[in-house]
């Protein structure tokens, strides 16, 4: 999810089992060697990856650690946006759901 010209969010669901995650990412058009990397806790299922350019495509892939192995998700393509939208402004804002560690929310467009 591309939150900014410059920023992609990548979320996951938690692993019960797993002893850590590590996203690796690089733009579409270079060598896998040329990954970034990030480690990250158990507790941890989002991840922002700052410092992109804009309107550019990124490989990213999610690997879930057990102890001796991994499993990588299938890697995402992801561009981040050309400029910053502005966002309107909401009405009737209201929690739909809630769970350990999610919430849905929807809200009506003010034009």
């Amino acid at each position: 999810l591309a939150i900014s010209p410059v920023a992609i969010r990548v979320t996951w669901n938690l692993q019960v089992d797993a002893s850590s995650y590590r996203i690796e990412w690089r733009k579409a058009t270079e060598e896998q060697v040329k990954s970034h990397k990030a480690v990250l806790s158990t507790t941890t299922n989002s991840y922002d990856i700052v410092n992109l350019s804009p309107g550019t495509e990124y490989a990213i892939t999610l690997y879930t650690l057990y102890n001796g192995r991994e499993v990588a998700t299938p890697a995402t393509m992801s561009k981040t946006v050309e400029k910053e939208i502005a966002l309107g402004t909401v009405a009737n804002l209201r929690t739909v759901e809630t769970t350990s560690n999610r919430i849905r929310i929807s809200w009506a467009g003010v034009a």
